[in-house]
């Protein structure tokens, strides 16, 4: 029979007040202890905080971070789970170093702690240069080209509407459509239209629907941070910036509706470098992945995160605040909002 949510809590919390008094020298009553992103639970005394992740597979940072400054937490202990996949445990660890203080990230090994070291950022991939006549097309047809986990990628106001996709025999495809699902159904229903076209067709479509001052539509609600990005790219003088080029974040996007920053890399209008994140609503981990994004590309580089107007939270600003290196939160008003 399945654990009921309150027994499942109440057990995580006794296994965390006890872990943190063994292993950490933290006594804290397990009743003390909140229920925290549902498979874990967190404690705070005496501004030092224990915040054990459950079996989140390797996020939970900022969550834990936006806990801490709601408490008062100077000292933070992160534990996380055996089952959570080693490199995703690193992640978590390198994030966290970009904090000062910087929380301890922990692994749960039977009823002992072993601490998790950060592991190395991977190289980005390059796209094979196969796909250069394809990148060439989707720049004639109006569209930004982003490379993301060495793939070419197509996009208008920050919405994707093409990728190259290689074929097991290594040769490039262009497949058309906003999402994979709507590529596989473009294909199906008009792959006999010569690419120029097809792209031309998309395109005026979400010219129509993606647009300032348009009618509320799903088209208009996707992945507005990457809407947001397109908008600081194509006018960076909003950021005091000379020129913006995309780059990929820290972590892999999994669809349209995933989470994720937005970012770019340029130069400030005094010859500074710039890393920019863009995010959209309250985003915990914004912060956390904006930094490790800039020590990805650029580690000495200035650093800012921009939200919409009237998104950017007391608590973002203060995480900023909190890095090694800290970052600047600002406000634009976005293209959608007319």
């Amino acid at each position: 029979m399945p654990l009921s949510d309150e027994r499942r809590a109440s057990l995580v919390a006794a296994r965390t007040a006890t872990v943190a008094r063994d292993q950490l020298g933290l006594t804290v009553d397990r009743d003390r202890f909140q229920p925290f992103a549902g498979s874990g639970a967190a404690a705070a005394v005496d501004g030092r905080g224990v915040v054990d992740l459950g079996n989140a597979p390797g996020r939970g940072l900022g969550a834990a971070l936006v806990w801490a400054t709601r408490v008062g937490v100077d000292q933070l202990d992160l534990i996380v789970d055996p089952e959570v996949a080693e490199r995703d445990a690193g992640v978590l660890a390198r994030q966290a170093s970009w904090f000062d203080p910087a929380p301890r990230i922990w692994r749960l090994s039977g009823v002992a702690l072993e601490p998790v070291e950060a592991v190395p950022h991977v190289d980005p991939l390059v796209p094979p240069p196969s796909t250069a006549e394809h990148a060439l097309l989707l720049r004639q047809a109006g569209l930004e080209v982003v490379i993301e986990q060495g793939e070419v990628i197509g996009e208008r106001r920050g919405l994707e509407v093409a990728r190259v996709v290689i074929d097991p025999d290594g040769s490039p495809r262009l497949e058309i459509g906003i999402g994979r699902f709507d590529r596989e159904a473009f294909a199906l229903l008009h792959g006999d239209v010569p690419a120029p076209e097809a792209l031309a067709r998309v395109i005026a479509r979400i010219d129509e629907l993606r647009r300032p001052g348009a009618e509320p539509h799903p088209m208009n609600r996707l992945v507005r941070e990457r809407w947001l990005r397109h908008q600081i790219i194509t006018t960076p003088g909003l950021l005091d910036a000379a020129s913006l080029e995309p780059v990929e974040g820290p972590t892999a996007r999994h669809g349209l509706r995933d989470p994720a920053i937005a970012a770019a890399v340029g130069q400030r209008s005094d010859g500074r470098t710039l890393v920019v994140a863009a995010s959209v609503g309250m985003s915990v981990d914004a912060v956390s992945d904006a930094a490790d994004t800039r020590a990805r590309h650029v580690p000495d580089a200035d650093l800012v995160v921009v939200v919409p107007t009237g998104d950017l939270h007391p608590v973002t600003t203060e995480l900023c605040s909190r890095l090694v290196r800290p970052a600047e939160a600002v406000e634009l008003t976005p293209e959608w909002a007319g």
